[in-house]
């Protein structure tokens, strides 16, 4: 059970995560960007969604016209520990609402701030 000092349970079930074709066997590498909607900068942590359209969705902004073609990759974690931010006991866990991650966070670092789903990447991904 997530608690304020350990808010990681063991995966369980498909996640999806949005790559290039040609970063394919990099599946379970960090994310490829220093920092991001969910991570500071420093922070190694593997960003995956619920379905391939939450991955999609998740990776939208990131994109471009000149990227190489992406897919959706499954992965079947079964010796991971994540924060699923789903749970209202991960959310309580972090002091979170749950509406963190749909707050933009480009413009807040533009402005100079964190980003306000940053808030829980201390001890998420610790």
């Amino acid at each position: 059970m997530p608690n304020a000092s350990s808010p990681a349970s063991k995966a369980a079930g498909r996640f999806w995560r949005i790559l290039p074709e040609t970063a394919l066997s990099a599946a379970l590498d960090p994310v490829l960007f220093p920092e991001g909607r969910l991570h500071k900068s420093g922070q190694r942590t593997l960003c995956c969604s619920s379905s391939p359209e939450a991955a999609s969705h998740a990776t939208a902004r990131y994109r471009t016209p000149q990227d190489p073609p992406r897919l959706a990759i499954p992965l079947h974690p079964c010796r991971a520990r994540l924060a699923d931010r789903r749970a209202p006991a991960v959310l309580l866990a972090l002091g979170l609402t749950g509406l963190e991650a749909a707050i933009p966070w480009l413009p807040e670092h533009a402005a100079g701030q964190p980003g306000t789903g940053w808030r829980a990447a201390p001890v998420s991904t610790a």
